[in-house]
């Protein structure tokens, strides 16, 4: 195709940016239900009135049983230029409708036509390329609104997979005489605990900050003095959220590691994330540590932390030398803490950082890299957010518009839809009430 595809393409979810198709392969029909189906979305969308109900019957049925007598369903099947004008014709019937376009993206019916003949994706990609948003609010909204403020599209939606981002346009038009007043604010566009982030005091962006804990905690007796071993804590005053799950027991491991949920005491670190790692794991140093000769862990629970210290710790073959003294925090809001006020000996044999329970999504810090330093801190904090608007407050000019970037980030969030009300409080004395639109996020599993 000569033009650019449309937005909507990897906004609705019917093409992975990530990989590249032949256009020239044969297409089946299980392609062309997929396009169709994210078209009528988009319809659904940004369409006056929406795809209709003949497109919306028309996908649904794709999901019902078949009826008795009717010929199996084969989506392998590959799909024929008949079947691509078919599935395509209603959707351009709604298009014309609307004033958007005349025709169909095909020449009218003549001798030389082989309805017969398989189609290419290329060709499913050329009748669903139309762009209602291409150069924003359709004529036919501008129209209707014509002398008032207004704001397009009416909702947003994305469908990406783990750890992607899709951009989106809200539109802010001003039709009047005198500038207007916004104001952006999100519900509902949080999901906690499912993705994680980190900052360090070697950026400058989170203070070394110790709370010395060797006298005023409780010393935990059999992973002081041991080598691959593990004591559990119990929590009396909060639960600890990881990885959207909570738990009031932290399994405490004489190697540098923690764990939620089962023990787990391994001394070969590995990278993260790994199969080969402990599940619901914390390891603020993560090491063939052992306490039989020299050092002693602690635990102190306050209002909204708990407290780890690991007390000039010893290390397997790290003869006298080698000593680790550092701490883990961690806070009933999700925040993770690491510091480390005395690092002596070996500090490149390391695992620093986390994952989750079924070890397929980490974040690692370091791994068998010189990283940490007397004075080293990490925060390690829930990124929970999956939508941002920007900017969320200005002043739209008079007979100007001002248009708001909307991302959509799948994190790691669970697979399925999660949704978000976008509102918009405004100055403009022609409208009533602020303006809300639904924004829907759908992450899938894109193999």
């Amino acid at each position: 195709m000569a033009a650019p595809p449309p937005g909507w393409w990897v906004q609705r979810g019917a093409v992975d940016p990530a990989k590249t198709a032949d256009d020239t392969a044969a297409a089946t029909i299980g392609q062309l239900k997929h396009f169709a189906a994210k078209a009528a979305i988009e319809l659904d969308a940004n369409l006056p009135n929406g795809a209709g109900a003949t497109i919306t019957a028309l996908v649904q049925s794709w999901s019902q049983p078949v009826q008795p007598g009717a010929p199996a369903r084969d989506d392998l099947a590959a799909a024929t230029v008949g079947q691509v004008k078919y599935i395509a014709k209603p959707f351009y019937d709604r298009l014309i409708a609307e004033g958007y376009t005349d025709a169909y993206p095909w020449t009218p019916a003549t001798t030389d036509d082989d309805d017969t003949a398989i189609a290419n994706l290329g060709q499913i990609k050329h009748v669903f390329s139309f762009d209602l948003t291409a150069n924003g609010p359709p004529s036919e909204w501008k129209l209707y609104h014509a002398g008032k403020f207004a704001i397009w599209p009416p909702s947003l939606s994305a469908s990406i997979s783990h750890n992607q981002t899709s951009n989106a346009k809200i539109h802010l038009r001003n039709d009047t005489a005198n500038p207007v007043s916004y104001s952006v604010t999100l519900t509902g566009n949080t999901v906690t605990g499912y993705s994680y982030s980190f900052k360090d005091s070697i950026t400058g962006s989170v203070s070394y900050a110790w709370q010395e804990i060797s006298s005023t905690g409780t010393r935990l007796q059999t992973i002081s003095n041991a080598d691959d071993s593990s004591e559990f804590v119990d929590l009396e005053r909060f639960t600890l959220p990881f990885y959207g799950n909570s738990f009031s027991r932290v399994h405490v491991s004489s190697n540098g590691l923690l764990t939620y949920g089962t023990a787990n005491s391994a001394y070969s670190n590995d990278p993260l994330p790994s199969v080969s790692a402990p599940a619901n794991l914390i390891a603020p140093f993560w090491d063939d540590l052992d306490t039989r000769t020299i050092g002693d862990i602690y635990y102190k629970e306050e209002t909204d932390r708990l407290i780890i210290q690991y007390e000039n710790v010893g290390r397997v073959s790290g003869g006298t030398s080698t000593t680790y003294t550092f701490q883990v925090v961690l806070f009933a809001d999700g925040r993770i803490q690491f510091h480390y006020k005395s690092m002596a000996g070996t500090l490149n044999e390391a695992t620093i950082g986390i994952q989750n329970f079924n070890q397929t999504i980490g974040l690692q810090v370091a791994h068998n890299a010189p990283y940490v330093a007397n004075g080293t801190a990490v925060e390690i904090s829930p990124q929970s957010s999956f939508l941002s608007v920007v900017p969320s407050s200005g002043t739209v000019p008079a007979n100007k518009t001002t248009t708001l970037n909307a991302t959509f980030r799948s994190l790691q969030l669970p697979y399925g839809t999660h949704t978000a009300t976008i509102t918009t409080s405004h100055g403009a004395t022609d409208v009533a009430g602020p303006h809300t639109a639904t924004a829907t996020l759908e992450v899938v599993d894109i193999p």
